[in-house]
């Protein structure tokens, strides 16, 4: 029991950095946005985050996309330039909208990358998440895991 003690002793301090032991994977490929056209902003519904090498939910893909970028819709149409940041909510988690009078469907950043209204491989590793939308809500899945859902 003392040795446990004295073990754990040295680690009491170290919080956050002790638990995650301070190791991050590199970054590896490109951050991708799938977007929600809703009451005149576009709303993140979910994204890969080449930092954190893994797929979020809304309430961590507002960041990845900077200031003045353009989306591009899925159902076709022109690019649509996306507006400064505001907070938003998604679902239950905070989120980032961008504002857009227009704002409508489901749209992609980087404009380049590919996808369409039922697929988005948002990760590029080959297999599309799916896209399943509702009038109440649009989620994204991996196999059988949740993405994100919004809103």
């Amino acid at each position: 029991m003392i040795r446990a003690l004295l073990l754990c002793a040295p680690l009491a301090g170290c919080g956050m950095h002790y638990w995650s032991n301070g190791v991050r994977p590199e970054p590896k490929g490109a951050p991708r946005v799938l977007l929600l056209g809703h009451a005149g902003a576009w709303l993140p519904v979910a994204c890969y985050d080449p930092d954190w090498v893994r797929l979020a939910g809304p309430a961590d893909c507002g960041d990845l996309i900077p200031p003045g970028a353009q989306a591009r819709p899925l159902a076709g149409g022109p690019l649509r330039s996306l507006g400064p940041r505001q907070p938003a909510r998604c679902g239950e988690g905070p989120a980032v909208a961008f504002p857009d009078a227009e704002a409508a469907g489901l749209a992609l950043w980087p404009p380049d990358a590919p996808g369409t209204p039922t697929a988005v491989d948002l990760d590029a590793d080959g297999q599309p998440e799916v896209v399943a939308s509702t009038p109440a809500q649009t989620s994204v899945h991996q196999g059988q895991r949740l993405v994100g859902a919004c809103p």
